[in-house]
C-alpha cells in the first residue's frame, strides 16, 4: 500500500512541475498576447506620416522623392535627418 502512495505522490510532483515549467515558457507570449505594447510618439512629427500599429512601426513620409532613381531614393532620408 505504501508503494502505491509512494508511485501517486511522485507522479503528482512529477506532473506539477511539468505544468510549472509550461507556464514559465509560455508566460511572456501570454503577457504579450494580452496586454500588447502601445505604440508612443517619441517627439511631435511635422508634417505627414504613417503608422503601422499591427507590426509597431512608424515613418515619416517624404514628399517629392522619385522612387525608381536609386541615387535620389538613398540620400533624401539622411538629407532629410540631417536637416532636422
Amino acid at each position: 500500500m505504501t508503494k502505491l502512495l509512494t508511485a501517486k505522490l511522485i507522479g503528482n510532483i512529477c506532473i506539477l512541475i511539468a505544468l510549472v515549467g509550461i507556464a514559465y515558457m509560455f508566460y511572456p507570449l501570454i503577457t504579450i498576447y494580452f496586454s500588447p505594447a502601445t505604440i508612443s510618439e517619441e517627439k511631435a512629427i511635422q508634417g505627414e506620416y504613417i503608422i503601422i500599429p499591427k507590426i509597431h512601426a512608424q515613418a515619416e513620409i517624404i514628399e517629392g522623392i522619385d522612387p525608381w532613381n536609386e541615387a535620389t531614393y538613398q540620400t533624401s532620408p539622411a538629407k532629410r535627418r540631417s536637416s532636422s
